[in-house]
């Protein structure tokens, strides 16, 4: 588990390597080296709300944050690329 405490050290690259370490934890029958910023986490996935709210919990554990419960909401239809953009924005 890849833990960044500073966020200085955090960069795209690091973020969606971290993600995908932890959408492979939760579900380890998605293949994370098909998944691109692209890759819709509902649709492309097949998270359901339950999935959704287990990762949602783990990115805020790795990444030492919390949701907002509208940010919590608009993440069932978004892709990665949109939530790393999230993790960014909370963790700069």
């Amino acid at each position: 588990k890849i833990m960044i405490k500073e966020a200085k050290m955090a960069n795209k690259e690091s973020v969606i390597d971290s993600l995908k370490k932890l959408i492979e934890e939760s579900n380890p029958s998605i293949d994370v080296n098909a998944i691109s910023e692209d890759t819709k986490l509902e649709e492309d996935l097949q998270m359901g709300s339950l999935e959704m709210y287990e990762l949602t919990m783990a990115v805020e554990e790795e990444f030492d944050f919390t949701f907002e419960d509208e940010e919590q909401e608009q993440l069932m239809d978004a892709s990665v690329g949109a939530l790393v953009e999230v993790i960014l924005a909370k963790i700069s």
